[in-house]
């Protein structure tokens, strides 16, 4: 598309601007990314794995593997072919008529819809990431290490990551190359495998990137050493560490004030009215509670008094891990959660980090209502196995609607079962970047009569079974073919196709 006048003058002056500036702060403070003693900077060595690019398969331009190697664009700002671009932007990707409606239960604090695993030459304790944003910076969301002494094994699929840095909403900034580097948290292994997860949703544009580095140093830092002598507890959806003696110390503190409170004469409080009814109302309920009473108090329980329909009304609005947490805590409560009606929609790509196939074992018992089924991302935690997936599959008997992006498992064996299994009630299909699976000859065998929305970005899709599943699909709305290398030749045939067979 040709730029006016106006247009390249603008670009120039952002780029001079973006120059200027760097050379500024070079200037006036050196180094815009100094080292300390000790530390040692790598670059990234190569892209191992990604969800989407801008680019094709076969082109060097706007693709994941230009963020791997030496900057080609930093310290210049703008649109660069050299760059790492990712496939959407915006928030018109999900609104358009071809996008995914969102799922019931997915936890707020998961925002990533895009990632990159980049490997390092070297195994490094990370103290800094650096990513070299060159165009609409912003989008990074989380960071990821890959923990080597957590017994992980790329080559078999089984890998322990922890989270190094996150956020829930993506912040985009001005517009102009920047080097983001957040605090890290600090972890006790070494690693040679970062994750990056991205959120473009509220940028006006492709988010660009140049290169990642990561800093870090061979052995553990020694104030590391000090303050792993504690046990550590952590939530892994957490972007920090405690110490369970700081965990104690606030619990004290909480308690402490609670009772403060509590033991204040009527004459003390100064707050309203409505404050110390409340108050007062607080300390009788605690005084009267017997903590010594060994008899049964379930006819007591304030739920067992709410109608069935109500409990599962107020149980809809908790997420996945706020089921989870609340089946923990009594036995009434817990067979509420495991209610297989608030699992009609599951989605467990929020938790891809954790999930290998025991777990889809230890859930089955709840998903026998589910119509739709996330399961992106999954299989890079552990080793999932194909046969207990289908076996899964095969216990959800309402399945509409199947998602399986970047899932390393599903190869061709397994895509083969997965037809037979769901084909005459499945209406969506996600297969996007599923490079394992080699033959689609299933399409040819076996049809999926009611699929109305069918993913096969990054596939290795032939012509010929993509023609047959074509003719044998009438209610098929929606098709992503982009960057199939197998169809470039082709592709006039299989547009005539859809004009002819589909909706």
């Amino acid at each position: 598309m040709a730029q006016s006048a106006d247009d390249i003058t603008k670009s120039t002056n952002i780029i001079n601007e973006a120059i200027h500036h760097f050379n500024e702060v070079e200037k006036r403070e050196g180094n815009v990314s100094p080292l300390a003693p000790g530390q040692i900077r790598l670059e990234g060595d190569t892209v191992t794995d990604f969800s989407s690019q801008y680019g094709s398969e076969s082109s060097i331009s706007y693709v994941a593997a230009n963020l791997a190697g030496q900057l080609n664009i930093f310290p210049k700002y703008g649109d660069y072919t050299q760059a790492c671009v990712l496939r959407t932007f915006g928030p018109w990707w999900k609104n358009v008529p071809s996008g995914k409606k969102a799922y019931q239960g997915t936890p707020s604090d998961f925002t990533s819809e895009d990632f990159l695993e980049i490997r390092f030459p070297h195994y490094l304790y990370p103290v800094r990431v650096e990513i070299y944003e060159t165009y609409n910076p912003g989008a990074v969301v989380r960071i990821l290490a890959c923990d080597a002494a957590g017994g992980s094994d790329a080559d078999q699929g089984k890998i322990t990551w922890a989270t190094l840095w996150s956020q829930e909403k993506p912040k985009p900034t001005k517009r102009r190359p920047r080097i983001f580097a957040p605090s890290l948290r600090k972890v006790n292994f070494a690693t040679n495998l970062i994750r990056l997860e991205l959120n473009s949703t509220c940028l006006e544009y492709y988010t660009e990137l140049d290169g990642i580095k990561l800093v870090g140093t061979l052995t553990p830092p020694m104030d590391e050493i000090f303050k792993n002598l504690p046990q550590l507890c952590f939530d892994d959806e957490l972007s920090e560490y405690e110490t369970a003696s700081e965990t104690h110390k606030d619990q004290k503190q909480k308690l402490e004030a609670i009772n403060s409170v509590l033991n204040k004469e009527p004459q003390d409080v100064t707050e309203t009215k409505d404050s110390s009814f409340i108050i007062d109302q607080l300390e009788s309920k605690i005084r009267n509670l017997d903590l010594e009473s060994t008899e049964d108090s379930s006819d007591g329980h304030f739920f067992t008094y709410l109608p069935r329909e109500l409990l599962q009304l107020i149980l809809s609005y908790l997420d996945l891990k706020g089921l989870c947490n609340l089946a923990l805590t009594c036995r009434l409560l817990r067979d509420h959660c495991y209610d297989p009606l608030l699992y009609v929609d599951l989605n467990l790509q929020p938790f891809w980090s954790k999930i290998c196939g025991p777990h889809l074992t230890s859930i089955v018992s709840r998903c026998s209502r589910v119509q739709r089924l996330n399961l992106s991302w999954l299989g890079a935690a552990g080793h999932i196995d194909q046969n207990l997936f289908i076996r899964f599959l095969q216990d959800i008997g309402e399945l509409q609607v199947l998602e399986l992006s970047c899932c390393k498992f599903v190869n061709s064996s397994c895509l083969l079962d997965i037809v037979v299994t769901t084909r005459f009630k499945l209406t969506e299909l996600n297969l996007s970047s599923c490079t394992k699976i080699e033959d689609f000859s299933v399409f040819t065998i076996h049809a999926l009569p009611h699929l109305k929305r069918l993913n096969l970005y990054r596939t290795k899709i032939d012509c010929h079974s993509l023609i047959s599943f074509l003719t044998q699909s009438p209610e098929l709305e929606h098709l992503n073919i982009g960057s199939c290398v197998c169809l470039r030749s082709r592709a006039n045939a299989v547009l005539a196709m859809i004009g002819s067979h589909c909706k």
